[in-house]
């Protein structure tokens, strides 16, 4: 007689019972490229945008909306910082791949983003423009239908990631920099930091060949 055990057993009682077992909740992805756009004019609504991400195993594009938050009021040379999410609202769906498994889903899921403080510079033709490191952290889900109900996400995936934000705000001299925000998320591959055991051997590495040819010499 077979036995069924495990994992397999829960499924086949899941089967037998007329359901579906949810998507299973993997680690983190790591997004290192792609862009996700922004724009907010600086009233408390959501605005359309849309996001392309890539990473290990991962290909995702969508539709939804965006909304951001600058630092409205301030002076060239104050320190500021930007907040924004993305997200997924579409009535259709997009062909995705997920953990290398295409699928042709409907997305769900927001992304969060925070940039690294830095300081306003100064204005040219009435906007201050800026470059500054971010960091973004995320959920996205797909499912068969756009109003899916009680139904189990096709997949249900963490994103993790970082990379340079481009961001422009229009300056007005009597009352700062305005409240409205525009601009790209631009992620990118983060660089592998060198262990300090490495940079050891390396400096060790170094001062050997430097005694070495002056013996020679």
């Amino acid at each position: 007689m077979h036995v069924v055990r495990g994992k397999s057993f829960a499924i086949l009682c899941l089967s037998m019972l007329g359901l579906t077992p949810a998507a299973a909740h993997a680690d983190a992805i790591t997004v290192t490229g792609g862009l996700v756009d922004i724009f907010n004019s600086g009233s408390p609504t959501f605005e359309p945008g849309s996001a392309q991400l890539f990473g290990d195993g991962l290909r995702v594009g969508g539709e939804g909306f965006t909304f951001a938050s600058g630092p409205s009021g301030a002076s060239p040379g104050d320190t500021g910082q930007v907040t924004a999410s993305f997200t997924f609202s579409a009535g259709h769906p997009f062909q995705v791949l997920v953990n290398n498994q295409t699928y042709t889903a409907f997305l769900d899921g927001t992304l969060s983003f925070t940039t690294a403080r830095f300081v306003l510079p100064q204005p040219i033709d009435g906007a201050v423009r800026y470059e500054v490191p971010f960091t973004m952290t995320g959920n996205v889900r797909g499912f068969t239908r756009f109003s899916p109900g009680s139904e189990p996400p096709m997949f249900d995936v963490d994103l993790a990631g970082g990379g340079t934000f481009t961001g422009t705000q229009r300056f007005l001299p009597e009352v700062g920099i305005g409240p409205g925000v525009g601009g790209a998320f631009r992620f990118e591959a983060v660089s592998a930091t060198p262990e300090p055991a490495s940079l050891l051997l390396l400096g060790s590495g170094a001062v050997g060949l430097f005694l070495r040819s002056r013996k020679r010499t």
